[in-house]
């Protein structure tokens, strides 16, 4: 163990620390500071603490600005070591010196405490199963977390979509009463509009009635008579109601009201024609008095 970590913090290697799962390589510290002997070490333990079989560890030199792959030790879970050399990269192993025969009595001695070296036991397998099933666990549960997010944002689409449609149908139903209101604002803006109002009311019935029979001559039979000329109207006179409805049709609702009023009061007065006279004087000269020529 001292000799790898003595390895790992020369020449600013670094080590990549993890263990191998169905032949792949799961690395659970990465390109570590080979100087930082106690961080080494703290990975090291991590891994084993796991239950693992065996802790692997790379080890990488730099070459230019890159690192490369030197050496990958496989470090059994207990107290023997053994180093696997990566043979792609013509490094010697760690244990590739010439043999004295002192070294040569110590790697016998090391054989036989292989030889001798217990098996794994069915505690360890079971721990490795153990680490296998916790780790596929995992990732189940983090897929079941996935499928339900994704199903409650699918439900939550659905109830947005459903109230986007909601709110469209209601905006046409209101579109359609603007339409509506804004058809009956025009149609009672006119004298039509005018009109229609004074047919629901009897007294302005008569009222026009009695504005007909003074203005232009009409008879006054009934609450509606006023509103329907004689057959033999006389054409200058058509000439004049088609004028006055044309022009009254455009004015505002507010002007069609003070024409009225203004009819109404000159038509109930003792002398109309008189009355009219001063009206037409007053508008044009600014007087009351009627000039003579």
């Amino acid at each position: 163990m001292n000799e790898i970590l003595t390895y790992i913090g020369e020449n600013r290697r670094r080590a990549t620390i993890g263990y191998e799962l169905d032949g792949k390589m799961i690395r659970l510290f990465r390109k570590l500071d080979g100087a930082d002997r106690q961080a080494v070490e703290d990975a090291i333990q991590h891994v084993r603490n796991k239950g693992v079989d065996k802790v692997v560890i790379e080890v990488y030199r730099p070459n230019g600005n890159a690192m490369v792959l030197a050496k990958k030790f496989y470090l059994p879970n207990g107290k023997d070591l053994k180093e696997k050399s990566d043979k792609s990269l013509g490094n010697p192993t760690l244990f590739d010196l010439p043999m004295t025969n002192d070294s040569s009595r110590m790697t016998n001695d090391f054989v036989k405490a292989a030889k001798n070296k217990p098996q794994p036991t069915k505690s360890m397998e079971s721990n490795t199963t153990s680490w296998k099933d916790y780790a596929l666990k995992s990732e189940q549960e983090k897929v079941a977390k996935l499928e339900a997010e994704v199903k409650r944002l699918s439900i939550k689409n659905e109830s947005l979509d459903s109230k986007v449609r909601e709110f469209e149908k209601e905006m046409i139903k209101k579109d359609h009463e603007i339409e509506k209101f804004q058809g009956q604002v025009e149609s009672k803006s006119g004298l039509s509009g005018f009109v229609e109002k004074a047919s629901e009311n009897p007294a302005m019935m008569n009222f026009l009635a009695g504005i007909g029979s003074r203005l232009f001559g009409m008879p006054e039979v009934g609450s509606h008579a006023a509103l329907n000329a004689p057959a033999s109207m006389n054409p200058q006179t058509e000439q004049y109601i088609t004028n006055i409805s044309t022009w009254l049709q455009k004015q505002p609702m507010e002007l069609q009201d003070q024409f009225y009023q203004l009819v109404h009061a000159i038509t109930n007065t003792s002398n109309v024609s008189e009355n009219i006279s001063k009206l037409i004087n007053l508008i044009n000269n600014g007087t009351l008095i009627k000039r003579t020529a």
